[in-house]
């Protein structure tokens, strides 16, 4: 998972050329994506995207994609146990 635009910027530039990437993040954010990686979720609050997570790595396991990734939600409130769930799932 990625925890910045920056962040995210480099997986672009390193996975540009993949089309089996998908991505999951806010929608604030999901411009900064390559409009060639799959939109898995975009969420339009931190609750949503906790809600949405799951089914968004199970469909990215369906579709078989060989990256998912995951620009991680602000480090508050319960966008920290989202960031620590994506990191055990990053292992």
């Amino acid at each position: 998972f990625v925890t910045s635009p920056a962040e995210l910027e480099r997986a672009r530039d390193a996975l540009t050329l993949t089309a089996d990437v998908g991505v999951v993040c806010l929608a604030a954010d999901s411009p900064a994506a390559p409009s060639q990686w799959i939109r898995l979720a975009t969420p339009t609050t931190v609750e949503h995207y906790a809600r949405e997570l799951y089914a968004a790595l199970r469909r990215g396991d369906e579709l078989g994609l060989t990256h998912i990734v995951a620009l991680a939600p602000p480090d508050i409130g319960i966008g920290t146990a989202i960031r620590d769930r994506l990191a055990r799932a990053s292992r």
